[in-house]
């Protein structure tokens, strides 16, 4: 009736299909992050984050760097708390678009700087981000003030 090939080729399928309804692994699901409206948290993560990579570039250690341990020391945590930024704070809050945003803005401009050699624009896109780390270091230290932003 059937080919012995084709018994086996339908025998493993159904025992690949079983085998996934067996979850010996059993792998914890989590609920996805609820967004949230304060980003006052994320913020202060931004900061600590801050301080401890722009060190290595005000005594430019990357310059002796490889590219893959500046993309492992510098990019990367960088890339995963402005991705966690906007998947954990409400975009359309006016938390996500007042000061903490310039903490967000400043991870970005970090970034930036990391990955420019020219000296000349390097130097851009550092005053860029002490300014936004300015703007950000005032909004976590007076949280009083709301979201708004303030005029320089």
């Amino acid at each position: 009736m059937f080919k012995p090939a084709t018994v086996l080729i339908i025998a493993t399928c159904l025992l690949g299909q079983f085998t996934g309804c067996n979850q010996s692994r059993r792998e914890e699901i989590r609920p996805a992050v609820k967004p949230s409206s304060d980003a006052s948290a994320i913020a202060n993560e931004a900061w600590v984050l801050m301080n401890q990579l722009d060190q290595m570039l005000y005594q430019q250690q990357l310059t002796h760097w490889s590219t893959d341990q500046r993309e492992e020391r510098i990019h990367r945590p960088l890339r995963e708390l402005s991705t966690r930024w906007r998947l954990e704070v409400k975009m359309s809050d006016s938390v996500a678009e007042g000061q903490y945003a310039l903490c967000r803005k400043s991870l970005v401009d970090l970034d930036a700087w990391a990955r420019d050699f020219n000296i000349e624009s390097a130097a851009e896109r550092q005053a860029t981000y002490e300014r936004d780390k300015a703007i950000c270091q005032h909004a976590l230290k007076n949280p009083q003030l709301g979201n708004s932003i303030i005029q320089q």
